[in-house]
């Protein structure tokens, strides 16, 4: 849902607004995607429960780093979004090689996978504010956390 290329107190359309949550699914560097986050940035991600992140230089080093860091041609694959001039949804699927220790984890060196949800606050032409989702149990047993058929599961 693209609402009609209306715009909202922040100037921008939604169809913008989808446009750069994919920018930032699509970068190439790091750096990139820090160009697109606003300066007072606050994240809420899923690995750190009850931790909110904030400021462009700690989401950079807490989360996205960590990130690129242990996960080798990482791609996002679009299942679906929806969009309004301040706010996107979106709804992929996480891919890459797991080359590098994350979150205490050791790399395994093998391909992991796993569906995201993630929405975004978008204010002034940068993201502003992004609460990352994931199927975690499908994560955890991707990147070896837990048994792949671990009881109940």
């Amino acid at each position: 849902m693209v609402a009609n290329g209306t715009t909202h107190g922040n100037g921008a359309s939604a169809a913008e607004a989808l446009a750069l949550v994919r920018r930032l699914y699509t970068a190439g560097s790091i750096e990139e995607i820090e160009a697109l986050l606003a300066d007072d940035v606050v994240v809420t991600d899923w690995v750190t429960p009850g931790v909110e992140l904030r400021g462009r230089a700690s989401v950079m080093e807490r989360s996205f780093a960590p990130s690129a860091a242990a996960f080798e041609d990482a791609s996002e694959e679009e299942l679906y979004s929806m969009a309004t001039p301040d706010r996107v949804l979106f709804c992929g699927r996480f891919s890459a090689l797991f080359a590098g220790d994350y979150l205490g984890i050791p790399a395994h060196g093998r391909h992991v996978s796993w569906t995201i949800l993630d929405t975004f606050e978008i204010r002034d032409a940068s993201i502003a504010r992004i609460w990352f989702g994931a199927d975690t149990l499908a994560a955890a047993k991707a990147l070896g956390a837990i048994a792949e058929a671990g009881a109940p599961w």
